[in-house]
């Protein structure tokens, strides 16, 4: 349970700065989406899990200049969207899919416009967090190299290749995002991971030139895949997410729920926090997301992968199918590094 005051508790940080930053995505004169990162916490602790937030531009204190639903005349929108949270850490464009679109007025108006923010967690009231922010003009950086690319046609439209939430390896700016769709009870997934992974790892992510993202891609036909993937999650809120990942794969013929509650005390978590996240289903929801955008996407097989570039702000890049291979991935990864003169040699 959560105090109406610490839920009130909501900071403005980003990682390497002390503020909020926020960022025009786009080159035209109009504000396609605006950026917005925060940092929630409840009962004095950075929230883990979905939460669920409801967002709104105002003039003034009352005056409603945008939400993120279409609403009636209260100022609080009526629907609210479901964002991960990690380490307390999540963020939205506003405007984005989803969304009803940003005016074409919010540029000029920036420096009027206050965000205010409705949160709540799980099925608990929604709570204002903090105070309206102001969206003051030096807090927006137009073009930025960390504006969102466009991905809203084409293969991969939908997928945000530069949300923080998810867990990743790598600079954010690395020239190359390589995404992995697997399935901890997958045999082909588990000798990539034995072998290709931590090349990988050290010969494009360890020297900046990749940024290495992970996703989850149950089988349907693997009864313990999706518990082993929630399991991976709530590993994670004891800090061990990448530990237990290795533990899946390494016993992935042989998964259960009794060898996942195993391998979480043989790492040395506490049990009654991660069997209570376990049997809650509290990352059930995130799996399935990460399925249905796997999906969307053309993912048919694990593993599979999305090897992509920005390119003048615009996401270049091909689905690689079942690959596991050491050679046909360096290969592949060669070819995409070769235009910007980044090729390794080996």
């Amino acid at each position: 349970m959560y105090s109406e005051r610490a839920v009130l508790k909501h900071s403005f940080k980003l990682i390497l700065a002390s503020s909020l930053l926020l960022i025009l995505a786009g080159k035209t004169e109009a504000a396609n989406s605006i950026l917005y990162r925060g940092k929630v916490t409840v009962d004095d602790k950075p929230f883990n899990g979905k939460g669920r937030f409801k967002f709104a531009l105002l003039l003034g204190e009352t005056r409603i200049f945008w939400q993120s639903n279409v609403t009636t005349d209260s100022i609080e929108p009526s629907e609210s969207l479901s964002l991960p949270v990690r380490n307390g850490r999540y963020e939205v464009f506003l405007g984005d899919v989803g969304m009803p679109p940003l005016p074409k007025s919010t540029s000029d108006l920036l420096h009027s416009l206050k965000l205010r923010i409705w949160f709540s967690e799980g099925s608990k009231k929604f709570r204002v967090l903090s105070t309206d922010y102001s969206l003051a003009e030096k807090s927006i950086k137009e073009n930025s190299d960390l504006s969102k690319p466009k991905s809203d046609e084409g293969p991969f439209a939908g997928y945000n290749f530069f949300d923080k939430s998810k867990y990743s390896l790598g600079k954010i700016d690395a020239p190359l995002i390589m995404v992995e769709f697997s399935d901890y009870q997958c045999g082909h997934c588990s000798l990539f991971h034995e072998i290709t992974y931590n090349k990988i790892i050290s010969t494009y992510v360890e020297t900046g030139k990749m940024r290495f993202i992970v996703e989850n891609f149950p089988i349907r036909n693997h009864s313990h895949s999706q518990k082993a993937a929630e399991a991976s999650y709530c590993a994670g809120d004891q800090g061990r997410y990448w530990e237990m990942r290795d533990l899946l794969f390494r016993h992935s013929n042989r998964l259960s729920l009794g060898k996942i509650r195993d391998l979480a005390i043989q790492l040395g978590l506490h049990p009654v926090d991660f069997n209570g996240c376990l049997e809650s289903g509290k990352y059930a929801e995130q799996v399935e997301d990460e399925k249905s955008m796997g999906t969307k996407i053309g993912v048919k097989q694990t593993p599979s992968f999305i090897l992509a570039k920005v390119v003048d702000g615009e996401i270049s890049g091909k689905l690689i199918a079942g690959g596991t291979r050491w050679t046909n991935i360096k290969s592949e990864i060669n070819a995409f590094l070769e235009e910007e003169g980044r090729i390794q040699n080996e």
